[in-house]
């Protein structure tokens, strides 16, 4: 009986040190970048609700639309876009052809496009291992921008 009670301990000792560590990770992935619901304070165009789309890396994590409010007439440079968006990192813009070279998510650059009154800009917010893809454009309707956020495990 003893050994049944030591084994017990055992598992309940491991799932409390294994739970601690996941909530540990999840709790220090957003630091890269904000979520996509903190950040999104403009409506979302309805083209893009119906993106059904997963950036693969070690995390599998799907692309969630956003809109921001920016007024600035262009896409944002890299400090700009820090800024907006209240992070913390190294920020790096690529082309969309760079970022998505294999076609994988062209159906997501598609939709960004479409309701977008400039070309596609893809953001990479990194710190460390940890990487949010901003894939954006200049909103058609109003002063801001839409596009789509994944974050990413990179090692």
């Amino acid at each position: 009986m003893s050994s049944d009670e030591a084994y017990a301990a055992f598992l309940n000792q491991a799932n409390q040190a294994s739970s601690s560590s996941a909530s540990t990770t999840a709790a220090s992935f957003p630091s890269a970048a904000p979520s996509a619901h903190s950040i999104t304070n403009a409506p979302i165009p309805t083209e893009l609700r119906h993106v059904d789309a997963y950036y693969t890396s070690e995390a599998d994590e799907p692309f969630e639309p956003v809109s921001l409010r920016w007024a600035g007439g262009t896409l944002p440079s890299e400090t700009e876009f820090l800024a907006l968006i209240a992070a913390t990192g190294a920020v790096e813009i690529l082309a969309p052809e760079e970022f998505d070279a294999s076609g994988a998510y062209q159906n997501v650059v598609e939709a960004v496009s479409t309701v977008s009154k400039s070309g596609v800009r893809v953001f990479r917010v990194s710190q460390g291992s940890r990487v949010v893809y901003f894939v954006l454009g200049l909103d058609a309707r109003a002063d801001g921008l839409v596009g789509f956020m994944a974050r990413a495990v990179e090692s």
